[in-house]
C-alpha cells in the first residue's frame, strides 16, 4: 500500500507547488493602480502656439523656444491615440471592456530623467475582479536628432520582468489583449517605434517635419542645423514645481535683428527707361572722367537689384517669398541686397518669421564673388552663415535650392543679374575685370582714346553749355584737380538735352569708343 500511495504523495507535492508558484505569482501580479485624474488643460497644439508668440515678441530679447509637457498635457495626449484604437467604454473608469477585460487606460508619470508609462487592466473571474498593471520605465538616453529612451524595468504588478522582456508582450496580451509593441506604438502615434529586442523607444523628430503639410524641406534643413549646432535639448525639467518633458530650441545663435536695406522710393527705379537712363549715366561719368572703369556703391546695385527682382517676379512691398509654416504663422523672404565691407561683397537675405507684424528675425548672409557671364552679372556664393551658424556647400545649395528660382535668375549656386551688361554694350563699353576698392565695385575695361572725348564733346556744335563744361573739365584734369562735381553737372546738363541733342553728344563719344 505504502508503495502505492508514493507516486500521489509525489503528485500531490508537485501540485501543491505548482498552486503555490501560481499563487506567489498571482499575488507578485496583483496590483490596483488608480488613473490619474485627467484635468482639462491646455493642449499640446495651445502650448506651442504660446511659447512660438513669445519666441516672435519683439519685448522678449531671449529667443529660446521651450515645449514643456506637464504629465496631464501628455496623457490628454495619450487617450487620445489609444481612443482612435477602439471604442470607448461607457463606463467611466475604464477606456475600454469588453466581457472578459476592462482597460483602465494608459498614462505617464515623470521622476527625473525616466519616464514611466503605467496601464491598468482588471480582468473578470467570475467570483472576483482580479487588478493588476503593467508598467514600464524609460530613461533618456539620447537627445540628439532621435529622441532615443532606453527600457530600464517592466513589472506587471510587482512582478520585475525586465529579464524576461520577450515574454513579456505575451503576458501582457493575455491580460489587455494586445502586446508590448502594439501599446507602445498605439501610445506614440506615427512619430516613433519601439524596438522590443533592443529595449529601446524611438521618437524621430523628422518624422513630425514628414507629417507638415507645407515647408518639409525647410523644416528639415532647420532640424539638421539645430542638432549639428547643438542648439536642442530634451529631458525632464522642473517648471515652478511641475515636471515637464520639455524639448528647447535654442535660436539665439540664428537670430539677428539687422535692419534690412530697403530702397526708398526716391531711389527707386520703376521702369526700364530709368533703368537705362541710371547706367547710361554710369557710363557717361566714366567716359568722361577718364578712369576706364565703371564704379557702383552698394546702394547703386541694390537698386539694380530690387527694380531685376520687382520686374521679374512682380513683387511686392519688398517681399521675395511668403509662405506658411504653421497655423497662421509665415515666413517671409524680403528682397536680397549687397553690403561692401572691407573690400569684401556680401549678399544679405532678410528673414522673418512670425505673425501680427511681430516677427523672430535673421539674415542669411553669404560672402560672394562678382563675375561677368556673357551679359549677365554673376553673384556666386562663396560661404553663409545665419548669425553664429556657418552652412557646408551642401546646406547652401539645399537652402537655395529651396528658395531661388530661374524667376530669380538663379542657376548653379548663383544668382544672375540678366543683361546687367547689355545695356553697356550698347555704349560700346567692353569689361575685363570686376574689383573692389574703397567699398566700392569697379567694373573695369580697358580704352585708350578716352582722352578724346572731351576734345570731341569741346569742338560740338549741338550745345555751347556742354562745350564750355567740357573745357571746364579739361582743365581740372590738367591741373590735377577733383572734377566729380563738374561731372555730375555735365550729366545732369545732357539729361536735360531735347532727346535728339542727347543722341547727337552720345554719337560723339560713341564714335570714339
Amino acid at each position: 500500500m505504502k508503495l502505492l500511495l508514493a507516486p500521489i504523495k509525489i503528485l500531490l507535492w508537485i501540485i501543491g507547488i505548482i498552486l503555490l508558484l501560481v499563487t506567489i505569482l498571482l499575488v507578485l501580479m496583483h496590483k490596483s493602480v488608480k488613473v490619474p485624474d485627467i484635468t482639462v488643460s491646455k493642449d499640446l497644439e495651445t502650448i506651442v502656439i504660446e511659447e512660438l508668440d513669445e519666441l516672435i515678441d519683439d519685448t522678449n530679447n531671449d529667443k529660446t523656444l521651450n515645449i514643456g509637457i506637464s504629465e496631464n498635457t501628455a496623457n490628454i495626449e495619450i487617450k487620445k491615440q489609444l481612443l482612435k484604437q477602439f471604442t470607448a467604454s461607457t463606463n467611466p473608469e475604464y477606456l475600454y471592456e469588453d466581457e472578459n477585460i476592462k482597460f483602465q487606460g494608459a498614462w505617464i508619470e515623470y521622476k527625473e530623467n525616466t519616464i514611466n508609462v503605467i496601464s491598468g487592466v482588471h480582468i473578470n473571474a467570475k467570483i472576483m475582479t482580479y487588478k493588476t498593471s503593467v508598467s514600464l520605465s524609460f530613461e533618456i538616453v539620447n537627445t540628439k536628432s532621435e529622441i532615443v529612451l532606453k527600457l530600464k524595468k517592466i513589472n506587471v504588478g510587482n512582478l520585475p520582468l525586465a529579464w524576461l522582456v520577450s515574454m513579456s508582450p505575451n503576458i501582457l496580451k493575455t491580460f489587455t489583449g494586445q502586446d508590448l509593441n502594439q501599446m507602445v506604438t498605439n501610445i506614440l502615434g506615427d512619430i516613433g517605434t519601439f524596438d522590443i529586442k533592443k529595449r529601446e523607444l524611438k521618437v524621430d523628430l523628422y518624422k513630425l517635419a514628414d507629417q507638415a503639410n507645407e515647408n518639409k524641406e525647410l523644416l528639415t534643413l532647420l532640424l539638421d542645423v539645430l542638432f549639428e549646432n547643438d542648439l536642442v535639448e530634451f529631458g525632464i525639467k522642473d517648471d515652478n514645481g511641475t515636471n515637464k518633458l520639455g524639448l528647447t530650441l535654442d535660436l539665439n545663435k540664428i537670430k539677428n535683428d539687422k535692419a534690412a536695406v530697403v530702397i526708398s522710393a526716391v531711389d527707386k527705379i520703376n521702369s526700364e527707361i530709368e533703368l537705362e537712363i541710371f547706367l547710361r549715366n554710369k557710363a557717361l561719368q566714366s567716359l568722361i572722367s577718364q578712369e576706364e572703369s565703371i564704379s557702383f556703391s552698394a546702394l547703386d546695385l541694390n537698386k539694380v537689384i530690387d527694380y531685376s527682382l520687382a520686374n521679374s517676379l512682380a513683387l511686392e512691398n519688398g517681399v521675395l517669398s511668403k509662405q506658411v509654416v504653421y497655423k497662421d504663422y509665415e515666413i517671409i523672404i524680403g528682397v536680397f541686397y549687397i553690403e561692401v565691407k572691407d573690400n569684401e561683397v556680401y549678399l544679405n537675405v532678410p528673414i522673418k518669421i512670425g505673425k501680427d507684424n511681430n516677427y523672430f528675425k535673421t539674415t542669411i548672409i553669404a560672402n560672394v564673388g562678382l563675375e561677368k557671364i556673357d551679359s549677365d552679372l554673376g553673384i556666386e556664393i562663396k560661404n553663409l552663415n545665419i548669425g553664429e551658424i556657418n552652412f557646408d556647400n551642401t546646406e547652401i545649395s539645399a537652402l537655395l535650392t529651396m528658395f531661388a528660382t530661374e524667376e530669380m535668375g538663379f542657376d548653379n549656386n548663383k544668382f544672375l543679374l540678366q543683361d546687367f551688361f547689355a545695356k553697356f554694350d550698347q555704349q560700346g563699353i567692353t569689361f575685363t575685370t570686376i574689383t573692389i576698392n574703397n567699398d566700392l565695385i569697379h567694373f573695369n575695361y580697358d580704352f585708350s582714346g578716352l582722352s578724346d572725348v572731351l576734345d570731341n564733346l569741346i569742338g560740338n556744335t549741338v550745345s555751347p553749355v556742354i562745350a564750355a563744361k567740357a573745357t571746364e573739365i579739361l582743365g581740372l584734369i590738367q591741373t590735377n584737380s577733383d572734377i566729380s562735381t563738374a561731372v555730375d553737372e555735365m550729366i545732369d546738363l545732357i539729361d536735360n538735352l531735347s532727346e535728339e541733342e542727347k543722341n547727337e553728344i552720345l554719337d560723339l563719344i560713341n564714335n570714339l569708343i
